[in-house]
């Protein structure tokens, strides 16, 4: 009744992408999404592509259940992220599909040796509550502000602030600056430092699609901004040491010049609960709060399999069973596969 996505659910899943709900709001408001060639791209490439999807249709004791849950997978990281579910929620029958497509799809994640599974969701409302049953839990949120395009020009940036153009050796200072502003129990939620990166992809200005400027004081650097265009939207990150909260509107101005020359679309920045400062300033400028999210995590288990070891012949000539374990996480054992591990407190 539920499997990856093919071909012949392609009717299935046009009908119901009109009823879902997006959780890659970057991507919503920045360019089109569309799950279904989502879907078809990801079937084509093997899931390198586009958004692997998982469909539920069939019935039940209660009626036909149809829907569908669509995720990423990060590159070079055992980490993915919710994109979109279908049907939105709107009744009983809706949550029950919601909940059995979840816990399918942290199985399936599990077993691609998916580690973490991320999610944004609106703050307020029943999705968070959903997803929370079945072991997503929340470590911050975030406030989305939005300001209209044609504003840009009230805004100039100071020729005295020490801001520069980001430099690939900037790495290791901004990954400094992630660790000094974000909470710990962001920090391990997000894993940065285990999975190899510097800091999250948000932050990191090295795509081609993005250009970065930092705030350098006395040698070391106190702030990033990273700017992405899109084609209905574009979209500001910004990383701010609590100690340099009087250059905010600086770097900001920076950031808003760089989208002079691109069209005049609405611009949104988002701003963590820990980056309480940050919003003032992105008032004073004319951004207005837009929407609020809960960013949340689940950590998966993954089955691995210890080598079969035989016992000394003289102690007992029976070969021993291969034993099924899982994986530790976040230094956690279970002593048996039926143990839970993913005991997060955030």
């Amino acid at each position: 009744m539920t499997g990856i996505f093919t071909p012949r659910q392609l009717f299935l899943v046009n009908r119901l992408q009109q009823r879902g709900i997006a959780f890659n709001l970057e991507e919503s408001l920045m360019q089109p999404y569309h799950p279904l060639r989502a879907a078809l791209v990801a079937f084509f490439t093997m899931g390198e592509l586009g958004a692997r999807t998982y469909v539920v249709s069939g019935r039940t004791a209660r009626g036909r259940m149809e829907g569908f849950v669509q995720m990423r997978e990060r590159r070079a990281c055992p980490e993915a992220d919710v994109l979109f579910i279908a049907p939105a929620l709107d009744g009983d029958a809706d949550a029950e599909v919601w909940h059995h497509l979840l816990v399918h799809l942290c199985r399936q994640a599990g077993g691609r040796g998916i580690e973490r599974l991320f999610a944004r969701l609106p703050q307020e409302g029943e999705e968070a509550r959903l997803f929370n049953r079945v072991g997503f839990n929340t470590y911050t949120r975030e406030d989305i502000f939005r300001l209209d395009g044609g504003r840009l020009t009230r805004v100039d940036p100071s020729p005295d602030a020490d801001i520069r153009t980001w430099r690939p050796e900037d790495g290791i200072a901004l990954h400094q600056l992630y660790a000094a502003v974000a909470p710990r129990q962001v920090q391990q939620a997000e894993n940065v430092t285990a999975r190899g990166h510097l800091c999250p992809p948000e932050i990191w200005p090295i795509s081609h699609d993005r250009q970065g400027y930092v705030l350098v004081r006395g040698g070391g650097v106190f702030g990033c901004l990273t700017v992405r265009p899109g084609r209905m939207g574009h979209w500001l990150f910004v990383l701010l040491h609590p100690q340099a909260y009087d250059h905010a509107d600086d770097l900001l101005a920076h950031g808003l010049a760089a989208l002079r020359d691109v069209p005049s679309l609405p611009i949104y920045c988002s701003v963590r609960e820990y980056q309480g400062g940050l919003r003032a300033v992105l008032e004073d400028v004319g951004f207005s709060p837009f929407a609020s999210r809960s960013l949340m995590v689940k950590h998966t288990t993954v089955r691995v399999t210890d080598p079969v070891r035989k016992l000394v012949a003289a102690l007992d000539k029976r070969a021993e069973a291969t034993t099924p374990t899982v994986s530790p996480v976040n230094g956690h054992q279970a002593s048996s596969p039926a143990e839970p591990i993913n005991r997060s407190r955030f």
